[in-house]
């Protein structure tokens, strides 16, 4: 995963963490100040902060999880 200079996700942004993977999450997305449709974050037991999308300005949610 390498997105260092992403800033819009178009349509969702799904998040799955198996690892510990804070820092690469910080490294990665840290640059994204809007999504399209929603943020998902599943099986997340390590990351106990959203610090790492400190750029994230708005959500749209123009499509949702559930589809609508």
């Amino acid at each position: 995963m390498v997105f260092p200079l992403c800033n819009l996700v178009d349509k969702y942004c799904k998040i799955c963490i198996a690892e510990n993977v804070v820092k690469e999450l910080e490294e990665n997305l840290s640059m994204l100040e809007e999504i399209e449709g929603y943020l998902k974050i599943v099986r997340s037991f390590p990351l106990v902060s959203l610090n790492f999308l400190r750029r994230l300005k708005v959500i749209h949610g123009t499509k949702l999880d559930s589809g609508k």
